[in-house]
């Protein structure tokens, strides 16, 4: 393509006032842009219609020669700040993909944090005690092991429940502090135990 016909199309872009991103294989080497005229001018004619190329490293390599002549082009109405473009090296052709990510990060706000709890102190801990001790554990010998396991849990639950019972808490936004190394995953994750585990 021509730099005539660059031109062209670029002029009819100026036009619109929405996003604007080009893909091409434009065979304007611009790692020679000082040596070659038409490269310099088809930058130029880029520039003019509010056009910036995202590709600045070389997008065919030989072994005896490296060439920028592929590139993403985006608009001055976008948000240069938000763009990440690269070259992936890879043998799958002659010419190394190009890429580019535009779009601003959204930065999602603290949910509540909520969980199930139990108000353990002293005293609760001595009642629960007095009442696994009044437990006969005899029939436990009678079950089989994985049996005799779940009614054991079970017993133990049920004084939990009774002197201490899960209680719902929530966290609120306002009231969440989080080292900025505790991460959303690593809060997940516990939360996930949290709930997992029924005798806390």
């Amino acid at each position: 393509m021509s730099v005539d016909r660059y031109d062209q199309i670029s002029t009819k872009l100026t036009l619109t006032s929405k996003d604007v991103i080009i893909g091409t294989d434009q065979n304007f080497d611009y790692l020679k842009i000082q040596q070659h005229t038409h490269t310099s001018d088809l930058l130029n004619n880029f520039f003019a219609a509010g056009m910036v190329p995202t590709i600045t490293r070389p997008t065919r390599v030989t072994a005896t020669s490296s060439t920028l002549i592929d590139n993403i082009y985006v608009n001055f109405k976008a948000d240069l700040n938000n763009i990440f473009s690269g070259v992936i090296c890879s043998d799958i052709s002659d010419h190394f993909p190009v890429f580019m990510f535009y779009g601003k990060e959204k930065v999602p706000k603290n949910k509540p944090i909520t969980y199930n709890s139990r108000k353990l102190n002293d005293y609760k801990i001595q009642l629960i005690n007095n009442l696994l001790f009044e437990k006969d554990w005899t029939f436990l010998q009678h079950l089989h092991v994985n049996d005799a396991w779940n009614a054991m849990i079970n017993i133990i639950n049920e004084s939990l429940d009774k002197i201490a019972p899960l209680q719902r808490i929530t966290i609120r936004r306002k009231q969440q502090i989080i080292c900025p190394s505790f991460t959303r995953g690593l809060v997940k994750s516990l939360l996930i135990i949290f709930k997992g585990l029924r005798l806390m």
